[in-house]
């Protein structure tokens, strides 16, 4: 039994590698890394939510946990040291979860918010994030949007300020009004560069208008957003790569 839980462990820790979403770190922090297996969980059956911190000793690694949503419970939590192939020692922080089985509709979603990560590096925020919910035995229709980035230069210079903006390219007036908070859209923060979200008018909402940013090169080079597919309830959200050249 004790082998077959070191086995789970490590094959689990090797897909998340492969899977896991990485987290900006604030506060100059540990670098971490969250992963949720399965990705898409369904109601009275546990699921894994996974930290991996870019720390190697587990004794000062501490998570202040946000106020879970309603619908889940806590069974444990479980936090100890990993090495990987390559020989980096980090930390795992295994967070074992169940949804409650009294929901009913037939695609749902939970909104967690930001887990704060100390180590004596600092402190990293993951951010809010969501969790989809299967409900098993009833049917599920995703609906796709594509979104495109509107007006994107091809290159410009350090120090100036551009406003991009991502919007829907398809869909209809009423799905546009039922778009998730702008927040879901925001891209991680690459390296050099100031990106900070601006505030979205109602009617720019209703004409498709889903992100606002203003960003602000701090160095030469290239400033990359990788494609990107989010899941919101029973849409999902193509986003493009972005890529602009900084002189």
């Amino acid at each position: 039994m004790v082998a077959g839980r070191r086995f789970y462990r490590t094959g689990l820790l090797i897909f998340l590698f492969f899977c896991a979403v990485k987290v900006s770190a604030q506060s100059g922090g540990s670098a971490v890394a969250v992963s949720v297996y399965p990705q898409i969980v369904n109601p009275g059956i546990p699921f894994t939510m996974t930290f991996i911190v870019d720390y190697p000793n587990p004794d000062n690694v501490s998570v202040i946990t946000p106020q879970l949503p309603a619908a889940i419970s806590l069974d444990r939590i479980v936090i100890y040291p990993q090495t990987h192939n390559d020989g980096r020692a980090f930390t795992i922080v295994e967070y074992r979860m169940i949804i409650s089985a009294a929901l009913n509709q037939s695609f749902r979603h939970v909104t967690f918010e930001s887990f704060m990560i100390h180590t004596p590096a600092g402190i990293t925020e993951t951010g809010s994030f969501i969790l989809n919910i299967n409900i098993p035995g009833t049917e599920q229709r995703v609906i796709t949007q594509q979104l495109i980035w509107e007006n994107v230069p091809n290159q410009i210079t350090t120090g100036e300020r551009i406003t991009l903006i991502l919007r829907t390219q398809t869909g209809t007036e009423n799905s546009r009004t039922n778009l998730p908070q702008p927040s879901f859209f925001m891209p991680q923060v690459p390296p050099g560069v100031i990106l900070s979200p601006s505030n979205i008018s109602a009617s720019e909402r209703t004409a498709g208008l889903v992100l606002k940013l203003t960003l602000i090169p701090l160095s030469p080079g290239s400033f990359n957003l990788p494609a990107r597919s989010l899941l919101h309830e029973n849409t999902r959200y193509e986003i493009p790569a972005l890529n602009i050249r900084i002189n």
